[in-house]
């Protein structure tokens, strides 16, 4: 049993909102969790609480934005598919909920494993398999 209040949805809603607008606005290294607690209107120890970290923050962002990116449809047409399996993560890159974010995140990705570990182990590991079904 966990000690505390029962985390509300509504509140990590807002968190995660307000990390991707302060994400977007400052960059990840200028971001500051008392600024996105302060939009999302929650004390910093909740954020602390339930995320610990700005890097566990950033990818539960990440894990939740990612999905409709990674899976490769069985479109019944090989070509189809091949043209979907690159445009995806294109679409990814520069589409306005995911391109944002997965942008200002991606140097971060690269040099902070707390951060880039799971990221390639969860979301890049399952884009992988997704292509290889295809």
């Amino acid at each position: 049993r966990r000690r505390g209040r029962p985390r509300s949805d509504t509140a990590a809603r807002r968190i995660r909102e307000a990390f991707r607008e302060e994400l977007i606005a400052r960059g990840f290294a200028a971001l500051r969790l008392e600024h996105v607690a302060t939009r999302a209107g929650v004390g910093k120890a909740t954020i602390y609480r339930h995320w610990g970290t700005k890097q566990a923050l950033a990818l539960d962002v990440l894990m939740e934005l990612a999905p409709p990116h990674i899976i490769v449809p069985d479109l019944g047409d090989t070509r189809a598919e091949l043209l979907a399996t690159v445009s995806h993560p294109l679409d990814a890159i520069t589409g306005p909920d995911f391109g944002p974010v997965i942008r200002a995140l991606l140097s971060q990705i690269a040099i902070d494993p707390r951060l880039g570990d799971p990221f390639r182990a969860s979301v890049v590991r399952a884009r992988s398999t997704s292509v290889a079904s295809s």
